[in-house]
């Protein structure tokens, strides 16, 4: 995977959850704020989960975020939303495989922030969040969740850290399982000798 040097398996727990920024913004640059959109299949580009919707809500997050003054997202500037072209699958490529999530990893510079409508919009992965949360601080990036059963999260704060480490690990497993489901059905038809709903009947 391309974030997978971010994290070695040699490292203990402490190491992976425990490391300091590396990198900082040079004197005077202006932190940007960069939204982030994708869906994973072709249903999804309809009304409630399309870019679109994720779009509108990022922009008003940011929006009523910029109002408060002690917000991070003060005095940031707006870089526009960065959506993935087409269905991109977030379980089965981790966020740096993906073409705009490579960009924006290229893009970011130390003291930007990123702002996603959900988090499975992001990962679905723990390893590879945490290959993420280990680069945004270390670049001393935020990442900020818009909407977590309604409620907004923020991972500069300690909470917000813990809430998305162990979401990371709810996401995993909710694919997994799903992923069993699905095999599970299969076999059962094809036990029964009729098509399992993937490739070419058999």
């Amino acid at each position: 995977r391309a974030l997978s040097f971010w994290i070695s398996q040699k490292h203990h727990r402490k190491d992976i959850l425990k490391y300091p920024q590396r990198f900082f913004p040079p004197a005077g640059y202006i932190p940007k704020v960069y939204g982030y959109g994708r869906v994973s299949h072709k249903t999804q580009f309809d009304k409630g989960n399309s870019l679109e919707d994720q779009e509108a809500r990022i922009k008003a997050y940011i929006t009523l975020k910029q109002l408060d003054d002690s917000s991070p997202l003060l005095g940031c500037e707006y870089a526009g939303i960065h959506t993935e072209p087409g269905a991109q699958s977030a379980y089965s490529k981790p966020f740096g495989d993906r073409p705009t999530g490579r960009h924006l990893l290229a893009a970011m510079q130390p003291g930007d922030q990123l702002v996603v409508d959900r988090f499975d919009r992001l990962v679905r992965d723990l390893h590879d969040y945490l290959c993420l949360d280990r680069h945004f601080t270390e670049n001393g990036q935020r990442l900020h969740i818009v909407s977590m059963a309604g409620a907004a999260i923020d991972t500069g704060t300690v909470a917000g850290k813990l809430l998305m480490t162990n979401l990371a690990m709810h996401a995993e497993m909710e694919s997994a399982f799903k992923s069993e489901r699905v095999r599970d059905a299969r076999a059962r038809l094809r036990a029964k000798q009729l098509h399992g709903g993937a490739g070419v009947p058999w």
